[in-house]
């Protein structure tokens, strides 16, 4: 029981700490004029570094603790609803599409996979796209406004591709950093 109770403590520090690098990420997102994207991403690593550490069920309980914290304490509400709406989840939602069943076989197809794990992109960047509608004051209008100032050569579908491509690069360091946390730093230090 003791042994038990140290480790909850262990993983409600370890979360604590993480959760204020986590606001302390997406605030400077907020504030930073280039590499919000790149912030946000950081900040999602670290709900897979506890995902490892404690399990699906911490991590997903401090991806509400991370949402709700950030909405009281970011100014800017804008920059906070990529992270609540596709990055503090995306671990949780990567691990369970990459689980492998007892016998060593993947849970679901690398097909489906990508499938789901596009879906996934694609109803969070809508649900974005509709929250910063309704919060921002010009709504609608800010929108097209953004949209309309794409580079004239780019088509509108290219802008699209090129999230996807970026999702996917995303996706990759997201894999890389989390083998390189379980290779390297996880068995250096001791939780």
């Amino acid at each position: 029981m003791l042994l038990k109770r140290r480790a909850s403590a262990k993983h409600v520090a370890m979360g604590g700490v993480l959760l204020a690098l986590c606001v302390v990420l997406v605030y400077l997102s907020s504030l930073a004029p280039s590499g919000k994207i790149a912030l946000l991403a950081l900040a999602s690593f670290l709900t897979g570094i506890l995902l490892l550490e404690t399990g699906p069920g911490f991590a997903a309980t401090y991806c509400l603790a991370a949402s709700a914290l950030l909405l009281v304490l970011v100014q800017n509400k804008i920059a906070v609803v990529p992270y609540i709406f596709f990055f503090s989840g995306y671990g949780i939602v990567k691990y369970y599409l990459e689980k492998r069943r007892p016998d060593g076989a993947p849970a679901v197809s690398r097909w489906m996979e990508y499938l789901l794990k596009y879906l996934m992109f694609h109803g969070a960047l809508g649900i974005s796209l509709l929250f910063g509608i309704f919060i921002t004051a010009g709504g609608l209008e800010t929108v097209k406004t953004a949209w309309n100032s794409l580079p004239a050569g780019l088509p509108r579908a290219g802008a699209i591709l090129v999230l996807e491509l970026a999702f996917l690069a995303y996706d990759f360091a997201y894999s890389v950093f989390m083998d390189f946390y379980q290779r390297r730093i996880r068995r250096r230090i001791s939780l």
